[in-house]
């Protein structure tokens, strides 16, 4: 029963509202935007099912407890508490090839597949010899597979040193690009954060004020109200 129902919920979550004209999430959204990035989110099913999406509103209005995936006439629903996971913003990687770091890291990664290429390719020739004396003119030097490497234990072992050396490059330098986006983007979006903050706070700062005035006019008798909204009669001659 519980499978049924939940199948059932995650049918109707996938299914679109559309809604016709302009919405409030909607005009929350602008297409012409540049994107900084994409969001992932990690929906509440048992396969942790992911999505990407382009931008998500919300909309408190409307429901406090949900964001909203905007969409050409319309928008998609997803409740927070019961269909969210988690939300992560997938930042685009900024150009970071001019910095000096990215540069050592190159130069780096140059020198090494360079030498990696020298070895293989001399490991080529290597190989092809040593498959000769597998067997020729009666003469067995190398019996095996394993005793051709046997003959070159301390060059393969470099070899192998040189192939992690590598792999540990290539991921020092994707997380010196990730780092680099990441901590650049947040520390703007925070800033920017602030700002938001602090505009919405003046924004509010006539709120006292409205309140007394519409307290004032909620607490006027009925008659001055009536009194001030009927039109002049017609004047005596």
């Amino acid at each position: 029963m519980k499978k049924t129902v939940f199948l059932a919920g995650l049918l109707c979550l996938l299914a679109v509202t559309w809604m016709p004209g302009r919405t409030a999430a909607q005009d929350m959204g602008s297409p012409e935007k540049i994107r900084d990035g994409l969001f992932e989110i990690t929906l509440k099913t048992p396969e942790k099912r992911r999505i990407i999406v382009d931008e998500i509103v919300r909309d408190r209005d409307l429901n406090p407890g949900a964001i909203y995936r905007v969409r050409i006439g319309g928008y998609l629903s997803f409740d927070e508490s019961d269909w969210v996971d988690k939300i992560e913003f997938k930042v685009f990687d900024r150009p970071v090839t001019q910095l000096p770091p990215y540069k050592r890291f190159a130069e780096l990664l140059v020198d090494i597949n360079e030498k990696i290429s020298a070895i293989k390719q001399m490991l080529g020739s290597y190989d092809q010899l040593a498959f000769r004396l597998m067997n020729i003119c009666d003469n067995n030097r190398f019996p095996t597979l394993q005793s051709i490497d046997d003959n070159i234990v301390q060059q393969l072992a470099i070899y192998k040193k040189l192939i992690l050396l590598r792999s540990l490059v290539i991921n020092s330098l994707n997380r010196f690009v990730r780092d680099r986006s990441c901590i650049d983007r947040y520390a703007e979006y925070q800033k920017s954060l602030n700002l938001y903050s602090q505009q919405l706070m003046e924004l509010g700062k006539n709120y006292e004020r409205l309140t007394r005035r519409a307290l004032s006019v909620a607490q006027q008798p009925l008659e001055e109200q009536t009194s001030e909204k009927a039109p002049p009669g017609p004047t005596a001659r």
